[in-house]
């Protein structure tokens, strides 16, 4: 699991994921019908990136997004 608080660390999340599975930007954007433009503006950090269209790059991925409180955290 991994620690993401800001949209910068959100897409570099997203781009070393995407690497890691071995697509293209282009592969992924076919994939969920997603823009390019999007995706590269989200994996830039983009901080007005649409939340709908994040959730559409997360079930492309096969990624899940599990929240927490600073509580549950121990802060």
């Amino acid at each position: 699991m991994q620690k993401i608080s800001s949209p910068k660390e959100l897409g570099n999340f997203i781009r070393n994921f995407r690497k890691k599975e071995g697509l293209t930007q282009e592969e992924l954007t076919d994939l969920v019908f997603a823009s390019r433009r999007f995706l590269i503006d989200l994996e830039r950090g983009k901080e007005t990136a649409q939340i709908g269209k994040i959730f559409t790059i997360f079930e492309g991925l096969g990624i899940t997004m599990h929240l927490s409180t600073r509580k549950d955290d121990g802060a």
